[in-house]
């Protein structure tokens, strides 16, 4: 009996260890499940917060998408419009910006340059043109001034608006 009560009395407190050990168990993984919980409700926050960004940057993609689509349609006849006026161009402006006009395509259908190079290239021209439109050039040039005489000159140009030129005598 007294041995049958020693084994009770241990059983009593080896259960009373364990049931210690069990509840801090119990414990640490329900605050491990609350920890859990909560990061996977900040996940789906940032999830849904990345998808919102998602598709403001697919609406984004689109606009810039039909904008190319526009421009690529259009850039063919805008560089065929700029050959034209180049040519109606001040000769100093046009040295000037002959390293673009050499980029302009011959054929707008059918050239291998990306959409990027060619509106860069009309911008820089337009830019080029504005630039020397605002400002007040003086240069020195050839100009014929009757059948067979050429005369050096110089010349003021007031933007694109208009030019006077002057020989060496005042005339």
């Amino acid at each position: 009996w007294v041995e049958t009560r020693q084994i009770i009395s241990e059983e009593k407190s080896a259960w009373k260890r364990e049931q210690s050990i069990l509840g801090d168990t119990v414990n640490l993984l329900s605050s491990e499940l609350a920890r859990l919980n909560q990061s996977i409700e900040d996940l789906e926050a940032s999830a849904t917060a990345a998808d919102e960004d998602r598709s403001q940057l697919t609406g984004e993609k689109e606009q810039l998408s039909a904008a190319s689509s526009f421009v690529e349609a259009n850039i063919g006849a805008l560089e065929t419009q700029l050959k034209r006026i180049i040519q109606s161009l001040p000769e100093p402006l046009v040295e000037k910006i002959k390293p673009l006009i050499r980029r302009l395509p011959e054929e707008p259908k059918t050239t291998q340059l990306s959409l990027g190079e060619r509106v860069q290239n009309i911008v820089g021209i337009l830019s080029q043109a504005d630039k020397f439109n605002t400002t007040i050039t003086q240069t020195s040039e050839s100009r014929q001034i009757s059948e067979g005489k050429i005369v050096e000159v110089r010349t003021l140009y007031w933007g694109l608006a208009m030019a006077y030129y002057v020989d060496a005598s005042g005339e």
